[in-house]
């Protein structure tokens, strides 16, 4: 089983497995469609939402997609499961990718932009801590939201904006300083 924290894990491979046991809902060591379906009708039912609302539509699809994208990459047996090794170690690849080129992939912003889409109930362009409460409620994190958002909102107005969202996944993705705000994006905390 790969090290959740060693001398010589990364603070970046925490916060990938620290995700990805977020992500596992159903505790299988695994990740899989499921999981994401658990996830989205969590969201979608904090929100308030049907299954046939516009929002909860979009969120299914980004979180699908998603799923897809990290299957079509790392699912080598075909048995529709991700494993913890071949998850953090396409996270560590993509992170390697985005130090080498400068810019986040084009479907991880647009599944950012679902998220917030989907997240922003009041319709303002921007979560609030409310709202960011409920997704980490959603992927499975007992993190307190407030504490995790006083760190992701850049300039303190109430509210994360996909600017701010961007530049804190970037922070969650490629950091190793525990320092960076961006480290709790994905599941309100750092790794323990």
């Amino acid at each position: 089983m790969w090290p959740f924290a060693s001398p010589k894990t990364s603070l970046r491979q925490q916060k990938y497995a620290d995700w990805f046991r977020c992500l596992d809902r159903t505790g299988d060591g695994s990740v899989d469609r499921d999981d994401f379906e658990a996830i989205v009708l969590t969201m979608t039912s904090a929100l308030g939402k049907g299954a046939a609302d516009s929002q909860s539509r979009a969120l299914r699809a980004a979180y699908m997609d998603l799923f897809d994208a990290l299957s079509a990459h790392l699912d080598e047996d075909g048995d529709g499961k991700i494993d913890l090794d071949e998850f953090v170690g396409f996270y560590s690849s993509l992170a390697a990718d985005v130090e080498r080129t400068g810019t986040v992939p084009r479907w991880a912003l647009a599944q950012l932009r679902c998220l917030l889409e989907s997240l922003d109930t009041d319709g303002d362009g921007a979560i609030s801590v409310e709202e960011f409460g409920t997704y980490l409620r959603a992927v499975g994190s007992d993190a307190a939201a407030e504490t995790a958002f006083r760190l992701l909102d850049e300039n303190g107005d109430g509210l994360v904006s996909l600017t701010e969202l961007e530049t804190r996944f970037r922070e969650w993705l490629t950091s190793d300083d525990p320092s960076r705000p961006g480290n709790v994006l994905m599941t309100g905390r750092l790794p323990e």
